[in-house]
Order: C-alpha cells, then structure tokens, then sequence
C-alpha cells in the first residue's frame, strides 16, 4: 500500500491554529497583558498575516485562495485596530465582529471551492464556520455589553478558535475520504434506527 503523502500547507495551517490557541493561553493567564492588549493584538495579527502568506505559496492550488484571503483579512483587521486603538473595548468588539464576518466569507468561497473537488471536507469546513460565526458573535456583544477583562475575552476567543482550525486540519491530515464515508454511513444507520424506533413509539 502507498503511504499517503503530506500535505506541507496542512502542517503549517496545524502550526498556525496551534499558536492561535497558545496566544490564547497567554491572554488567559498572563495579567501583564492588561490595558496593551490593543498593541498586542495587531502585532499577533501580523505574525499570522506572515504565517498564513507562507502557506498560501508552500503549496498552492488551483483556485484555492483560501490562504491568501485569511492573510488579507489579517493584516485589515489589524490596521484597523491600530487605527481605532484608542477606542479600547468598542474597537476590539468591533474587531472581534469583522474578523468574523470576513473569516465566514473566506470560509464560504473555501466550502465551494471543496464542493466543486468533491472533498468531504466542505462538511467540516461548514460546521467550523458557522462554530466561528456564533463565537465571534458571542465574544464581540460580551464586550461591547458588558464591563468585561478584554484580554479574558480575546483569550477564550482564541483558545476555542485554535481548537477549532486544529480539529479541521487534523481531520484534514488523518481521516481519509474512504473512513470519512464510512462513518457517515454509520451514523445515517444510527439515525434511521432511531427513526424506526420512535415511529414505533407513536404506533
């Protein structure tokens, strides 16, 4: 049998969610964050600007833009909030609100483009969007409601959003379409069992 070849831009899409969340962390548990979040932040958008631009061209694809669009959104999101530091918590509420609603763009142009490949992957990649669409939501109207420690905020965003991208791109790495194909038979079986029973239930 072949050994499956990886996939360098999923190694580094891996290392790119993994220091989301670890930048998460340090939100989370370092309080000299404080008040600089608002520098802190930009500079961590343009690291993943950077990071995200290196993937794009390590290995490229036809019609998949995918990186190149996260590297955009990236460096917007962080001029602008160097635009608006001043503005404190509505400028990270804003932020939190625009990276969002651009990340679900992206990821609406990526699900097409896996659609038109006939990849299992436009399931996972829809379910991780509308996860980030409801976490952005959740976190910018916390912020901009409530009297809330901003760095807890962005840390709990960033934790849950690396965890999210890191369980894409392991699925990505390790489950094939075959497996993939296979569990969803299985939980259609489940389901349609479930079915029977409860129609079962109402006779």
């Amino acid at each position: 049998m072949k050994k499956r070849k990886i996939d360098l831009s999923l190694i580094f899409s891996l290392l790119l969610s993994i220091i989301i969340f670890l930048s998460g962390c340090a939100f989370l548990i370092f309080d000299c964050v404080g008040e600089s979040i608002n520098f802190y932040i930009p500079c961590m958008l343009y690291i993943f600007a950077f990071i995200s631009f290196i993937t794009y061209f390590v290995y490229r694809r036809e019609g998949d833009y995918e990186f190149l669009f996260l590297t955009l959104i990236y460096v917007i999101c962080a001029s602008l909030l160097t635009i608006f530091m001043e503005q404190k918590d509505l400028a990270l509420s804003s932020f939190l609100a625009v990276f969002s609603f651009l990340f679900v763009l992206s990821r609406v142009y990526k699900v097409i483009y896996l659609r038109k490949i006939y990849s299992y992957m436009w399931i996972v990649k829809s379910y991780g969007a509308i996860l980030v669409l409801f976490l952005g939501a959740l976190t910018s109207y916390n912020l901009y409601t409530s009297i809330s420690y901003a760095p807890l905020v962005v840390g709990y965003f960033n934790v849950i959003f690396g965890i999210i991208l890191s369980m894409e791109t392991l699925i990505e790495l390790f489950v094939s379409e075959n497996k993939f194909k296979r569990f969803a038979m299985r939980v259609n079986k489940e389901n349609s069992k479930l079915g029977e029973i409860e129609k079962k239930k109402r006779k």
